[in-house]
C-alpha cells in the first residue's frame, strides 16, 4: 500500500506525501526490494532540487542492490547527477593508477 501510495503521490505531483511514504516504506521494510527501489525512486525525485543528495540515494540504492534491475539508470542517473553538481569532468570514468 505504500508503494501505491508513493506512485499516486508523485503522478499526482505530490513530492512530499510522496517523499513520506518512500521513507516509511524503508524504514517498515528494510531490506526488502520495495525498500531499495526506494531508494532510487527518491533519487529521482531530488535529482532537480539537490543532485548531492540523489547521488547520495543512488549510492545507497547501488550499495544495497548492485545488481538489482535498476542498477544500470542508477549509475547512469548518478552519473548526470555528478555532472550537474561537480562539472562534466567529475563524472568521467577514471582510470586506476594500474591502467
Amino acid at each position: 500500500d505504500l508503494a501505491a501510495l508513493a506512485d499516486a503521490a508523485r503522478y499526482a505531483g505530490r513530492g512530499e506525501l510522496a517523499r513520506r511514504a518512500l521513507l516509511a516504506e524503508r524504514a517498515r521494510f528494510p531490506g526488502s526490494a520495495e525498500a531499495r527501489s526506494a531508494a532510487f525512486l527518491l533519487g529521482r525525485m531530488d535529482e532537480a532540487s539537490s543532485p548531492a543528495a540523489a547521488i547520495a540515494w543512488y549510492d545507497r540504492y547501488l550499495a544495497e542492490s548492485p545488481d538489482g534491475s535498476l542498477a544500470a539508470e542508477a549509475l547512469g542517473r548518478k552519473m548526470v547527477a555528478v555532472a550537474a553538481s561537480a562539472g562534466p569532468a567529475a563524472a568521467r570514468p577514471r582510470r586506476s593508477a594500474a591502467a
